[in-house]
C-alpha cells in the first residue's frame, strides 16, 4: 500500500505545528513539494487534503495553501477534565478571565438542573476562557451554595473549579452534557469577539459526585471557527 502520503502529511503538519510554516503564510506550492519529497503531484494533493480535513491548512484556488490557526479537537463531550487540563493536552497556554461571582437566587431553570428549589442560593460565576491569549469559550456556572458554601470566597482566576470542588469533598465523577449548534447571541459574541451570525457549540453541563449529587451546572459556549469535539462511540452487544 502506498503511503507516501502519509509521511508527506505527517512531516507538514509537524512543521505547521513547530512554526516552520507559520499561521496565515503559504506552504510551497505543490510543484515544490513533489520535488522536495520527491512524490507524485497526487500524493501532495492526498497529503493536502488530510491537513485540510484537519483544519489546518485552507486551500484556495489561485492563492495557493495558506496555514491556519489549528482547530481544537476535543475529547471535552465524553471526557471529565478541566479546562486547564483539556488545554494542556492540546498544547495551548489557558488563561481565565472572570468576569464576576455573584451569590444569586436560582431561577427555575437553574433549579431544575441542579435539583434544589427556586429561589435557593447559588453562586453565579461567569468566566471568558483563553487558549494562547485568543477567547476561545464563555462559561457561564452555577454551584449550589448549600451543598458547597466553600466555593464563594474562591478566586477562580487562579484556581480550577473542578479542583477546588475535589479539595473540599465534592469531586466531579460524572457529567452529563447536551450539545446544541447555535449562533452566537449578543452576550457571547461580545465576550469572545464574534459577530452575532458566527456559529458556536454550545454545552449545557451537569457534574455529579460519586453519590450522584449535582455540584455545578454549566452553560458553556465555544467559538465554531476553533473547536472541534471528538466523540467515541461503543457498539451495543
Amino acid at each position: 500500500m502506498n503511503t507516501r502520503y502519509k509521511t508527506v502529511c505527517e512531516d507538514l503538519r509537524s512543521k505547521i505545528l513547530d512554526g516552520t510554516y507559520a499561521v496565515g503564510s503559504l506552504l510551497p506550492t505543490e510543484e515544490e513539494l513533489t520535488v522536495l519529497y520527491g512524490v507524485s503531484r497526487p500524493t501532495v494533493r492526498h497529503a493536502l487534503s488530510l491537513l485540510s480535513d484537519e483544519g489546518l491548512v485552507d486551500r484556495r484556488k489561485r492563492r495557493g495553501t495558506m496555514v491556519c490557526e489549528p482547530t481544537s479537537r476535543r475529547k471535552y463531550a465524553t471526557h471529565v477534565q478541566s479546562f486547564e487540563d483539556d488545554m494542556r493536552t492540546s498544547r495551548k497556554i489557558p488563561l481565565t478571565k472572570v468576569i464576576s461571582c455573584t451569590r444569586e437566587e436560582a431561577e427555575a431553570s437553574v433549579a431544575s438542573a441542579l435539583h434544589i428549589q427556586e429561589g435557593d442560593a447559588v453562586l453565579r460565576l461567569v468566566r471568558v476562557r483563553y487558549q494562547n491569549d485568543d477567547p476561545n469559550v464563555f462559561v457561564v456556572t452555577y454551584i449550589p451554595l448549600s451543598r458547597c458554601p466553600e466555593v464563594e470566597h474562591v478566586d477562580f482566576e487562579r484556581c480550577s473549579l473542578y479542583q477546588t470542588l475535589r479539595l473540599h469533598g465534592h469531586e466531579v465523577a460524572r457529567v452529563r452534557r447536551r450539545l446544541d449548534v447555535a449562533l452566537a447571541d449578543a452576550g457571547s459574541a461580545t465576550m469572545l469577539g464574534m459577530s452575532t451570525s458566527d456559529p458556536v457549540f454550545v454545552f449545557h453541563s451537569c457534574g455529579y459526585t460519586e453519590s450522584d449529587v449535582v455540584v455545578e451546572y454549566s452553560v458553556s459556549t465555544y467559538k465554531g471557527s476553533t473547536n472541534s469535539f471528538e466523540f467515541t462511540i461503543e457498539m451495543q452487544e
